[in-house]
This record gives structure tokens, C-alpha cells and sequence, in this order.
């Protein structure tokens, strides 16, 4: 395994628990110590709230490289508190492999994006401007008056910063829920799936998110 592939010290990290099945659920967490096949985390976080993980648990960890996301297995072997913070040593399992999954990490974020789409029974496409309520690697969700039919097949446009500039995002993606906000009268949350979209480009995304989350996590918002 390539060094700039392997997990490394002071990174942030995914702690899925259930990984693979409906229940699965991404916690962002810490490496704080690194030895071979064995490492040390901070108690991993959601919304908020700490995870107490239990000893002989099994995880995924996920972790971030600009080819991609990439995943392993480990087991707790152990925990540690220091006054009020929780650590806990765990066991690598499995190879580092390559992360190829379809249920992405959403962050709650607002974007402006611009989305394109085809009037129906006419040759000509409209545009809007919106702003997304969410996105990650899998698609985006955006706020909007308008109703977007489920299996309309749109463009999505918009800009990310990654490494202090602007890349710009253009993703095909089909309209996969819309669902009326009941607390916003004449809103509607638009879930839209990317079904045509670069790997170069989904990763750009994933990237951000990634940044993002670290970001947020470095001034305890999560």
C-alpha cells in the first residue's frame, strides 16, 4: 500500500457504523495516535453528539485522498478518558481498499446552484436559481416553489472552492423526490441524484464535503 494512500496522523475520519446495510450511520472523528495495524481516535461525532463506542465493536473508517475515498475495518480493543474526553484504541482488520459506494455523506449546506431542465411537450429548457439544502457525493437537495416532477432529468451547475479557488461543478442528475416543506408555505425540498457525472468531478465534491466537515468540526459546530 502507497504511503499517500494509508491513514495518517491528526486526520479527519468517517466512523460508520452498520456500514453496508439501512441502518448505517458516519460519525467524523480524529486519528490522535498512529502504530502500524493499531490507532487512537477522539470520540467520533454526529449532529452534535458523542458516540460511545463499545470494546469488540466493528466499524468502517473512512478517510479522504484526492483518488478517491477509501475504506478499512477495525475493531475496539479499548477505551481511555482524559477528565472529560473519551478516546478509544482500535485494531485494523482488513486492507485499505477503495471506497465504491452510492450512499455519500450529505452535508447541510446552502449553494447557489443553477438548474436546468426541459419544459414539458416543447423543445425548449428553462433555468432557475436556487440553493441547495444539502450535498454530497451521491446529489444534491434544493429548495424551490416550483414542483419538479419525480424522473425529470436535469443539469446542475454550480461552484465549489477547493484549494483556495473556484472549481466549477456541472452534474446530469434526475429528480428523485419532492416533498413539500411544511413549516415554509409553497416550498418544496427537491432531492436530485447525480446519474451523469465524472468520477474527477464527484470526487471534487466528496473533497469539499470532506473540508468542510473538518472545518466545522475544528470550531465544534458537529
Amino acid at each position: 500500500m502507497h504511503n499517500e494512500i494509508m491513514m495518517k496522523l491528526g486526520e479527519g475520519i468517517e466512523v460508520v457504523l452498520n456500514p453496508g446495510t439501512n441502518k448505517e450511520k458516519a460519525y467524523l472523528s480524529m486519528v490522535q495516535d498512529i502504530d502500524d495495524d493499531y490507532f487512537i481516535i477522539n470520540s467520533p461525532m454526529r449532529k452534535g453528539k458523542a458516540l460511545l463506542l463499545h470494546i469488540g465493536e466493528n466499524v468502517a473508517i473512512n478517510y479522504y485522498r484526492k483518488q478517491g475515498q477509501y475504506y478499512f475495518m477495525a475493531t475496539v480493543i479499548a477505551q481511555y478518558q482524559d477528565e472529560e474526553l473519551h478516546f478509544f484504541k482500535l485494531r485494523r482488520g482488513t486492507k485499505v481498499r477503495r471506497l465504491q459506494r452510492r450512499n455519500f455523506y450529505r452535508l447541510q449546506k446552502s449553494i447557489p446552484v443553477n438548474i436546468e431542465f426541459d419544459i414539458t411537450d416543447s423543445e425548449e429548457s428553462e433555468a432557475i436559481s436556487v440553493y441547495t439544502s444539502d450535498i454530497g457525493g451521491g446529489g444534491i437537495c434544493i429548495i424551490h416553489e416550483q414542483i419538479l416532477p419525480i424522473g425529470m432529468h436535469v443539469k446542475s451547475q454550480f461552484e465549489l472552492k477547493l484549494d483556495g479557488k473556484l472549481e466549477k461543478i456541472v452534474a446530469g442528475g434526475e429528480v428523485v423526490r419532492c416533498d413539500h416543506i411544511d413549516s415554509i408555505e409553497g416550498k418544496y425540498k427537491i432531492g436530485i441524484s447525480f446519474i451523469d457525472i465524472s468520477e474527477t468531478t464527484r470526487d471534487k465534491i466528496i473533497k469539499y464535503v470532506f473540508n468542510e466537515q473538518r472545518y466545522l468540526r475544528k470550531r465544534g459546530l458537529i
